[in-house]
């Protein structure tokens, strides 16, 4: 029999960037699932059903035609369903993302989705079966095709439990490994992981294993590709697993920018002499494809004008006009405008007497002039809630401690660095970032406090008092406010940082807003808010004052070159 060849076309972490419209900065999108539709409209003509799509998870959510559909107008089938379906997708891992836009949003998604949403390892409490398809057989021209699907298990330290009542969660690694037997006595001749786990690193406690593919990889045997997400990094690699076969990990990022190819040469075991004859894998051979490589798909977009002119229309209201700009990049070197927005946003729509915020990005800017509701979804782009928890001062100094420790340098003489920075060389031109990442720069309100930042960690932060003149005591237990993702534990901070056992958050939760922290954001901003409205709290700020200016000039200009010129 003549050799048969199946490409495999996968997207993942798309995040809801399907059109080529930019909805949040009004201009053409460069990268966009319609200009890898074009890629998958050539290939499809080419191979017919030996084409196969695969997604991996966290589509419903970080974009605003997304919100619009999932939120807003309900009435109509899921948009994400939709965009699937006339796509042709095979199979869809769901992400954690996906799980945070809550039961009633992700069960009608699935309903409404042709393909199966896959993942095997979380498991329905009353039947103890999984909550999802665990995994799916795929065939085409008599080729069997298997493809498991897992999701990171860390979501107890993101999301609520309100969101996956009636799940619990079961150790990625383990549940691969069952798995991939239950599989192989369905006899495939390719086994594909489609994994919504990162490749390592992250949290790891117990069975919540946030990026478990690497471990997948190398220690579950039977794997012939995997494909895998949620961390955000492109990745190429062949990993030697305990068998000593190797299997193609492949990971294309976020936002629409990559997608992976993956082509798999059969050839017929002519020493299997049944008529259910087995089929061998010759080749594998993979790319990774960039999407603004490729033309926007017309047809496509056409499809679903109505719903890019209805969330055009959401996005483009006009809420506010300010006369001085709210930058991300303010809010690294001290008490600025835009963080002390969040800051009074979360005191003001809570009982708290202390809050935490950081900015969700590195830099980014609303106004001077008018403010749509766009400007909002870029600076807030996930749907978080806000939580008050109790802490004690103690405890909060320790969370400040760490949060600092993420962004600031030990400064020994005037001329070090205050920033932890790294730079690195993209064709012939030296670019300088952060170490980390800068959503995790938390800064507190509510009190009043400097960081010394010729201390070491531990001994930076001293808070002098409450902003509202009474004395702050490590032994009293005060309401801190702060968004949902980092009140279930994310990026460990309470755990890390404040020291608070992951089993006591529960415990300490007090409150939980009844809307989304960005709807906040947004009903402030139609108070029509003046300049003296949004100035800097002016509670925090880095000593000895005489060595951190100079050094947040030098920084500030390596860091945002065009700070320079203004």
């Amino acid at each position: 029999m003549p050799d048969v060849i199946i490409k495999i076309i996968q997207t993942g972490d798309i995040h809801g960037c399907f059109f080529s419209y930019d909805f949040i900065k009004r201009k053409e999108a460069t990268a966009c699932l319609s200009r890898i539709s074009s890629y998958i409209a050539g290939e499809r003509q080419k191979l017919g059903d030996k084409l196969i799509l695969l997604d991996l998870g966290d589509i419903l959510q970080g974009h605003p035609t997304c919100y619009y559909s999932s939120f807003v107008n309900r009435s109509h089938t899921c948009l994400a369903a939709r965009v699937l379906n006339h796509l042709g997708y095979d199979a869809v891992c769901i992400g954690n993302h996906d799980i945070e836009t809550g039961h009633a949003v992700y069960d009608k998604w699935i309903a409404e989705t042709q393909a199966p949403i896959l993942s095997a390892n979380y498991i329905r409490k009353k039947d103890n079966k999984p909550y999802f398809k665990p995994y799916t057989i795929i065939i085409r021209d008599g080729i069997r095709i298997a493809v498991l699907g897992i999701t990171t298990t860390a979501i107890p330290y993101w999301l609520s439990s309100s969101l996956w009542h009636g799940i619990s969660l079961e150790n990625p690694i383990e549940s691969a490994r069952r798995w991939i037997n239950t599989i192989r006595e369905e006899e495939p001749d390719l086994i594909v992981g489609l994994f919504h786990t990162g490749w390592t690193g992250g949290i790891n406690d117990g069975d919540m294993i946030e990026n478990a593919s690497r471990a997948i990889a190398e220690e579950v045997d039977g794997f012939d590709i995997i494909f895998f997400g949620h961390d955000h990094k492109s990745c190429k690699k062949w990993i030697r697993n305990r068998e000593g076969r190797e299997v193609l990990c492949l990971n294309a990022s976020s936002d629409a920018i990559q997608f992976n190819e993956v082509e798999v040469t059969f050839c017929s075991d002519e020493k299997d002499p049944s008529a259910n004859h087995k089929w061998c894998k010759r080749l594998i051979q993979e790319r990774q494809l960039f999407s603004e490589n490729y033309p926007v798909n017309s047809d496509f977009e056409k499809l679903f004008k109505i719903d890019i002119n209805e969330a055009k229309a959401l996005l483009d209201e006009r809420i506010a006009n300010i006369d001085i700009p709210l930058r991300t990049r303010d809010c690294f070197f001290g008490a600025a405008p835009l963080s002390s927005l969040i800051h009074k946003v979360q005191l003001e729509a809570t009982d708290a007497e202390i809050s935490f915020a950081a900015p969700l990005a590195f830099d980014e800017e609303i106004g001077p002039g008018d403010v749509r509701i766009a400007d909002i979804f870029n600076i807030y782009k996930y749907e978080n809630s806000i939580f008050v928890l109790k802490m004690t001062g103690k405890e909060i100094k320790r969370y400040l401690e760490y949060s600092y420790d993420l962004w600031i340098e030990t400064m020994s003489s005037p001329s070090d660095h205050i920033m932890k920075m790294m730079t690195y060389e993209y064709e012939g031109k030296s670019f300088t970032f952060f170490k980390n990442l800068v959503y995790n720069f938390e800064t507190a309100a509510g009190i009043n406090y400097t960081v010394d930042v010729t201390k070491n960690y531990g001994n930076r932060i001293n808070i002098r008092s409450l902003s509202s003149g009474k004395s702050f005591r490590f032994d009293t237990y005060y309401l801190v406010a702060m968004h949902s993702y980092r009140g279930n534990g994310g990026n460990e901070f309470l755990l890390k940082g404040a020291g608070i056992p992951i089993e006591q958050l529960k415990l300490r939760k007090v409150a939980e807003s009844k809307e989304g922290e960005r709807n906040y954001l947004i009903k402030e901003f139609r108070k029509k808010l003046v300049p003296n409205d949004i100035s800097s709290t002016a509670n925090w700020h880095f000593v000895p004052f005489e060595w951190t200016r100079a050094a947040i000039e030098r920084d500030k200009r390596l860091l945002f070159p065009d700070e320079s010129s203004e």
